[in-house]
């Protein structure tokens, strides 16, 4: 597996996961598209489509999970499936935007009001250790959610391709 990513604005993430050698054991798209469906539906998607050769998403803040649910830092996304070449490949493109509203809001309130009621704090120090504290909350939101929405990715498509590789098409 090759993986590539990317930072696009309003606080998405783009990237791609390829499956190298994949050339001798074709899976039908909709075998794929039924994998990751199932997989993501698993962890309770606001919606769940299917397109062509792709499957989206949307998730969002106000959903009742729990915070290990993979898809609690991510409002939406998108997944590519692409087999016109000899690797399978699958691109995505998942947004945090809730993520960075929400750490923003809650911040800016909670120090803000730190700032101007306690004394203790200049507001170069409030505003050093709200930047800091945000960066944390959101960096580690983002980087988690990163981390375990590939995973589940290539989760998803083992049970597909291990079931190419032991009845090959003739």
């Amino acid at each position: 597996m090759v993986a590539s990513s990317g930072v696009g604005i309003p606080f998405e993430w783009s990237g791609e996961i390829e499956f190298k050698s994949f050339g001798a054991h074709r899976v039908s798209t909709a075998a794929l598209k039924a994998a990751l469906k199932f997989e993501l539906s698993r962890h309770a998607p606001s919606s769940l489509e299917e397109g062509e050769d792709s499957v989206t998403f949307t998730a969002g803040p106000l959903r009742f999970v729990a915070n290990f649910n993979v898809l609690a830092p991510i409002d939406g996304g998108r997944i590519n499936i692409d087999q016109s070449g000899p690797d399978l490949v699958l691109r995505y493109q998942i947004s945090f935007m809730h993520v960075i509203v929400i750490a923003t809001v809650v911040l800016g309130t909670v120090f803000g009001a730190e700032t101007f009621l306690v004394k203790d704090f200049t507001p170069r120090d409030a505003g050093t250790m709200s930047f800091a504290i945000w960066l944390w909350i959101c960096g580690g939101n983002i980087a988690l959610g990163l981390f375990r929405f590939r995973a589940l990715l290539r989760h998803a498509l083992i049970p597909p391709l291990e079931h190419a590789e032991q009845n090959p098409q003739r």
